[in-house]
């Protein structure tokens, strides 16, 4: 993604009276590998107040790596959500999928469907508003996806990384990266 050319297409469409609110960067095609200046469009976000997510479904993993998480993944820690998927350059088996965001209540609050005879929390997290107290105070993981009931993706990655490690993952990663260039 170009950042000047993100910071024109804001402006034109607000010129033309929409409204734009969200800008996905992408950290790690899957076909070219390739990824966008994140802390340059982060701060286009914040002068614009719009979300940003990234997905890091394929190159998220570079995280592993010191060097290439320094090189590929500058200013992540800038974004709203990002979305990572062990599946893919982590051979951890199908589907492993993650929606992570910098604030557990913006979740809580946009998935939370309060159902008396599914969920159990107390009357202040549920009902109208959806305010919570503090943020740690989300104990259904439910309510925070847009699944309701999800198989045991962080249990696959779980196991993986207790067989393979972080050192085996580094190695496979800086691996995948070497090959490729």
């Amino acid at each position: 993604m170009d950042p000047s050319a993100l910071e024109s297409l804001i402006a034109q469409a607000k010129e033309e009276g929409k409204t734009p609110f969200y800008v996905n960067a992408t950290a790690g095609t899957t076909v070219l590998g390739s990824y966008d200046p994140i802390r340059a469009i982060s701060k286009i976000c914040r002068e614009h107040h719009l979300w940003l997510h990234i997905d890091a479904s394929w190159g998220g993993p570079a995280i592993f790596s010191p060097d290439l998480a320094r090189e590929r993944l500058d200013g992540t820690h800038l974004a709203d959500s990002i979305a990572i998927n062990p599946h893919k350059m982590m051979g951890v088996p199908l589907t492993c999928s993650f929606l992570l965001g910098a604030d557990l209540r913006q979740f809580h609050a946009a998935n939370t469907l309060p159902a008396s005879y599914l969920f159990h929390g107390d009357a202040e997290t549920e009902g109208e508003g959806h305010t919570l107290k503090q943020p740690g105070e989300v104990y259904d993981l439910a309510d925070l996806t847009l699944q309701c009931g999800r198989r045991g993706d962080a249990l696959k990655l779980y196991l993986s990384w207790a067989y393979h490690g972080t050192s085996g993952y580094r190695t496979q990663i800086e691996t995948a990266f070497e090959t490729a260039a």
